[in-house]
Formats: structure tokens, sequence, C-alpha cells
């Protein structure tokens, strides 16, 4: 339950609700109120393991997002900024002349 915190945290932050100095605060806030709650409920009986799955496979989705994230739009810079110009193996198949 509470890997979804920080997601909520996100979001919050981009509908402008949480600022950006003030996302640690609400965290904390959150999951304080996260595990009251399902402390709360445990004591009376609640079973949390079908949500704790389901938010699990939630986590993992968006994790796998992130990575596809960072390949799709992290190339693109990897090659503009590093990569270059630069020759491959000692040779550039670009048109301009090798230094």
């Amino acid at each position: 339950m509470t890997v979804a915190v920080p997601i909520v945290v996100n979001v919050l932050k981009r509908l402008k609700i949480v600022n950006d100095g003030t996302s640690d605060q609400w965290h904390r806030g959150l999951q304080l109120l996260v595990y009251t709650v399902v402390g709360a409920t445990g004591l009376i009986g609640v079973d949390f393991g079908p949500i704790d799955t389901v938010v699990t496979t939630l986590a993992e989705i968006a994790a796998q997002l992130l990575q596809l994230t960072v390949l799709f739009k992290g190339g693109p810079v990897v090659h503009d900024k590093l990569l270059r110009g630069k020759p491959v193996i000692g040779e550039t198949f670009s048109i301009l002349p090798a230094p």
C-alpha cells in the first residue's frame, strides 16, 4: 500500500496541489495516514492482500513505463550530446571528413 504514496504525491504535484518544496511533508503525512488506516483496519480484521497485490502490480507497470520513457527519451539525448560526430571503432559514417 505504501508504494502508492509517492505516486499520489507526484500526481498531486502535476495537478499543482503540492508545491515542490512541500512534497516531503506531503509524503510523510500521507505515509502516516496510510500506516494509521492500515493499522486500525488490521486490528479490526480487514484483509489487504488483494489490494496490496493490485497496488504492487500497478507499481511494477509504472516502473516499466518509466524504463520505457528513459529508453525513448534518453536514447536520442545520448546520441545528440555524446555520440554525434564520434567515430565508431575508428571510422565515421557522417558526411563530414574525419578529424
